[in-house]
């Protein structure tokens, strides 16, 4: 009975039943902060952007603390779904939950960033700017992640804040410039490229440049624009580099194909050598028993 009162408390907290929600708690305080394997009633509302839910819990004084190892909490959650009117009511009552991070290093500004939401980016900055520079453990700005999942006008926003964010390098040794190449628009990455011309020349732990990434991805335009500020002997370099890595890639899917096939045939001999010798221990073991006699 109690499993089954937690299940309904914890569904309608998702699914954004406020009546149920009231009706339950005033019936059972103790089921405040309930949880599942996966969050609580608070998470599930701020996670689906349950603005009514979540008031009732927070007026509760539900707990906004973290339930997992991950370190993932409510606002966390708002900010990378987009719920800005959810961010809001989190930003009133705990501001300082900004400062939150998970276990790897992302504030509530990487998730929306990571996520394309630009209006819920706009509100943490203006409730904490120097968001713009907490950087996760792999290296990234809110910023690196914007731009690469493509999400331009988010990452325009940040560059707009602050332009000098383009110089910024993650430990893979890649620039903005690296990464919007791989999936931004040309004007867009020509904005970036504009706002740190030497980013062209930079070469990270894969030993690429922005060009040789823009060969790799067959970005023509880039390629072309690319070019026109580039040594003959760079471009061909280049060229020559990705043409070789091209064709040790194919290699290397033909001799993985190849070890699989051999697998394969090898795995059906053994598997029939077996099949074969239980098969001959079954008949003799049936022509030595006494009964089968």
């Amino acid at each position: 009975m109690i499993w089954y009162q937690n299940d309904h408390w914890l569904n309608a907290a998702r699914s954004g039943d406020s009546r149920a929600v009231g009706r339950l708690l005033l019936k059972d305080p103790s089921l405040l902060d309930t949880a599942d394997t996966t969050g609580s009633a608070v998470s599930y509302a701020a996670e689906n952007g349950h603005v009514k839910v979540l008031a009732k819990l927070l007026a509760a004084n539900a707990s906004l603390k973290p339930l997992h190892l991950n370190g993932v909490n409510c606002l966390h959650l708002a900010a990378g779904n987009g719920h800005h009117k959810v961010v809001a009511q989190l930003l009133a009552l705990r501001p300082e939950l900004t400062d939150s991070v998970d276990s790897e290093g992302w504030t509530a500004l990487h998730y929306a960033a990571s996520n394309g939401k630009d209006k819920v980016v706009t509100q943490l900055l203006a409730a904490k700017p120097s968001l713009l520079d907490a950087v996760s453990t792999t290296g990234w700005l809110a910023l690196h992640h914007a731009t690469y999942h493509g999400h331009e006008k988010v990452a325009s926003v940040f560059l707009n804040s602050k332009p000098q964010l383009v110089v910024s390098i993650d430990e893979r040794g890649d620039t903005i410039l690296h990464l919007a190449t791989e999936r931004c628009s040309d004007k867009f990455i020509e904005r970036v490229w504009k706002l740190n011309i030497q980013a062209l020349h930079t070469i990270n732990r894969h030993n690429d440049t922005p060009f040789h990434v823009a060969i790799r991805y067959s970005r023509q335009e880039v390629i072309e624009l690319f070019q026109a500020s580039l040594s003959l002997t760079e471009i061909e370099d280049a060229f020559l580099v990705c043409k070789k890595r091209c064709l040790r890639d194919r290699l290397m899917l033909v001799v993985e194909k190849n070890c699989k096939s051999l697998f394969l045939l090898l795995h059906r001999d053994v598997v029939g050598t077996v099949y074969e010798y239980l098969g001959l221990r079954a008949l003799s073991h049936r022509n030595s028993d006494p009964v089968s006699k």
